[in-house]
């Protein structure tokens, strides 16, 4: 496996939305007025993306900040 992390040392993922984020059409981004930002769809599609690549799209909540982990199983010519 290769894993890719992506940190993110802003503003980050609340708890209370953890579980919530990789469900399709949630954001956590807020707008002007509050309005939600984007479509709630990036996380949701690169976690179906990666699993149909017998891999994994997660959050490590051990992570002192908010980190993203991208899991792929490593391809090598001739396998």
């Amino acid at each position: 496996m290769v894993r890719i992390e992506i940190r993110d040392t802003g503003a980050g993922v609340a708890p209370e939305d953890r579980r919530r984020i990789f469900e399709p059409l949630v954001t956590t981004k807020r707008g002007g007025a509050g309005k939600p930002r984007g479509t709630g769809l990036g996380l949701s599609i690169a976690r179906r993306y990666a699993e149909h690549m017998h891999g994994q799209v997660g959050l490590d909540e051990t992570a002192p900040e908010t980190c993203f982990y991208v899991d792929l199983v490593a391809w090598r010519e001739g396998e």
